[in-house]
């Protein structure tokens, strides 16, 4: 990490394809490769196809679970808890 940046900044810079696998997306960018809304995309976390974790006040949704939902996949308890199927 570059002295003067902070963390959030640090996770930004990270590509997309690497968060998709590790890390968490914004509820803005779940949307936009959903080609969803944000209306439509929380109706979808209340009928249980997608997870939100919050982060201090944001929302973010983990990579892996994202990426399920993306793709149209069952969210499946074990994805959302982190582990293997």
């Amino acid at each position: 990490m570059a002295q003067g940046t902070t963390i959030a900044e640090h996770v930004r810079a990270l590509p997309l394809a690497e968060r998709l696998k590790f890390g968490n997306l914004t509820i803005a960018e779940v949307c936009a490769l959903k080609h969803r809304s944000v209306v439509g995309f929380y109706a979808d976390v209340k009928r249980g196809l997608v997870t939100i974790r919050k982060i201090g006040s944001r929302s973010v949704v983990y990579g892996p679970i994202a990426q399920r939902y993306i793709k149209g996949e069952p969210l499946t308890l074990e994805s959302a808890s982190g582990e293997a199927a």
